[in-house]
């Protein structure tokens, strides 16, 4: 009882608990703020250097524009002098640290300190936020955001909302519904709480005052580029067809993946059985987290168009949805503590949820996006070892970079981390280019062309690795040239190999004949 009493104590103790999610964060992120960029960070990376370039000026066009008041913070850093890799990393582990310490805070207000704690864990341990709390994309301080908002609605404190709300519409456009749905809700309870109508609506212009920042936003961008919205992020609504496959997809990517089904299935308990017992299911807290819910789901899948992926339709990333995982954690663990009649049966509880969140890092099925699982940073450091290796072995090497076509562009910029000035790469597609138009020339001016193939096999299927692109044709076209296999390296599902790749003016002419390829 005694050391029971003097945890409880220390977990009252909000300094402590700040050094403690902080230390988790740095210890676990800090050996991969060096890490290269993966694909889906080099359109930030790119935002950021554009508004370098454009001497802070945010108003640059850039892939996947959006509000750039992360990427800004980046470009602040680059302009002072600080690292192009490590910077902004670190920028996303200082967000990681304020979302883990708002879910405490929110727990600890809903179900005490213990809650608070044992749910930023539960958090941390979550393989997508683990993830991106070490890549430069917008979901984490977006998460960080959103629940600071949450914390500043429940204290009741209208600046810091107005503050949070502009913070937040300043970083991804579908914010304002969030921004005007839990507006919502605090018009609804000023009313029933009998507030003079005229405070309810100067207070509602108060909360709303984060949408005149978006719309500012949107003036200049119109100024500037002479839209208001970028046509890409608008072509998402022009065809929606409001599919149930839509819809599953989004519940699957939020409520069922690695084993979220369990907390969402205590979530359902959380706000519903122990709440209307306890009342709690008419308190503001609970209203604002069904109406983020909610909207989430419905603006996700207003976008479900009839845009193929494979056969499904399509399949909305799981970023886009991170906010919401501190929530599920934060009443699954007060339903746990509600439904649960012994603190023995509750922690044994804890302990199951955490073990089943860790065991979801080691995926039984291949995902190379990092939406799921931390197989980009197994992604990631397969192509680095390669990389290295090429300029250990091969320097001086012509680098063809060959793959999946977002990492062209990655791989062949020294600015990501993968390849160093020294080293010389052009994407294959450029080698194509030069094959169908005859221009070989400085092609076979190269010592050593070496090339890249990255390959996503199932660990079931290893003994047959599936070569891409240039490999594939150079064994089936002998006017291709003849590539050899010179290294394969393997970093958890992923394959990388590297080719030594003879262009065809350098072979014998007997060797182009049909059938000569190896």
């Amino acid at each position: 009882m005694k050391a029971t009493a003097l945890g409880s104590k220390l977990l009252r103790q909000r300094s402590l608990v700040l050094l403690v999610l902080s230390g988790l964060v740095l210890l676990t992120k800090a050996p991969y703020l060096q890490k290269p960029y993966w694909w889906s960070e080099k359109a930030y990376l790119d935002g950021a250097l554009a508004i370098v370039a454009n001497g802070l000026n945010p108003f640059v066009e850039f892939w996947s524009y959006k509000p750039q008041l992360l990427l800004w913070l980046a470009a602040l850093g680059f302009e002072l002098g600080a690292g192009t890799l490590w910077w902004p990393r670190l920028l996303i582990a200082l967000a990681a640290i304020l979302a883990l310490f708002a879910t405490y805070e929110l727990g600890r207000l809903l179900a005490g300190p213990g809650t608070g704690f044992l749910a930023a864990l539960v958090v941390f341990a979550m393989p997508p936020f683990f993830v991106h709390a070490e890549s430069f994309v917008e979901a984490v301080p977006f998460t960080a955001t959103v629940l600071w908002l949450l914390l500043a609605l429940t204290w009741g404190s209208d600046r810091w909302t107005v503050v949070f709300g502009s913070l937040l519409v300043l970083q991804k456009e579908p914010a304002v519904l969030l921004v005007a749905g839990l507006a919502g809700v605090e018009l609804w309870f000023d009313l029933r709480s009998g507030l003079p109508r005229g405070r309810c609506l100067r207070r509602q212009l108060l909360l709303l005052s984060p949408l005149g920042v978006f719309v500012l936003w949107l003036a200049l961008n119109h100024l500037v580029f002479g839209w208001f919205l970028w046509p890409h992020n608008l072509s998402f609504l022009a065809h929606p067809t409001l599919t149930g496959w839509g819809l599953w997809w989004i519940v699957r990517r939020v409520f069922v993946d690695d084993y979220r089904f369990l907390l969402s299935g205590l979530v359902v308990l959380g706000l519903l059985l122990p709440t209307v017992r306890t009342g709690i299911l008419s308190g503001r807290l609970s209203a604002r987290v069904l109406v983020l819910l909610l909207l989430s789901v419905l603006f996700h899948w207003l976008q479900c168009d009839e845009r193929p992926f494979g056969d499904k339709d399509y399949q909305p990333l799981l970023r886009y949805y991170l906010y919401l995982l501190p929530l599920l954690a934060v009443y699954a663990l007060f339903a746990l503590r509600s439904v649960l009649p012994s603190r023995g049966l509750r922690s044994l509880g804890v302990v199951a949820l955490l073990a089943l969140e860790t065991s979801a890092w080691s995926p039984t099925v291949v995902r190379t996006n990092g939406e799921d699982d931390l197989n980009q940073r197994h992604m990631v450091q397969a192509q680095r070892t390669m990389a290295a290796l090429v300029e250990l072995e091969h320097p001086g090497a012509l680098i063809v970079v060959d793959g999946f076509t977002a990492w062209n562009e990655v791989l062949n910029n020294p600015a990501m981390g993968f390849v160093t000035e020294r080293q010389r790469t052009i994407v294959s597609g450029e080698v194509h280019r030069r094959l169908r138009d005859g221009d070989l020339d400085e092609l076979c001016a190269e010592p050593t062309i070496l090339f890249f193939v990255t390959s996503w096999a199932v660990p079931a299927l290893e003994s047959d690795p599936r070569p891409l692109d240039l490999v594939a044709q150079a064994e089936k076209e002998a006017s291709l040239g003849r590539a050899t296999l010179l290294h394969r390296h393997r970093e958890g599902p992923e394959l990388v190999e590297l080719y030594h790749w003879l262009p065809p003016c350098t072979l014998p002419y007997d060797s182009r004949e049909p059938g000569h390829a190896p």
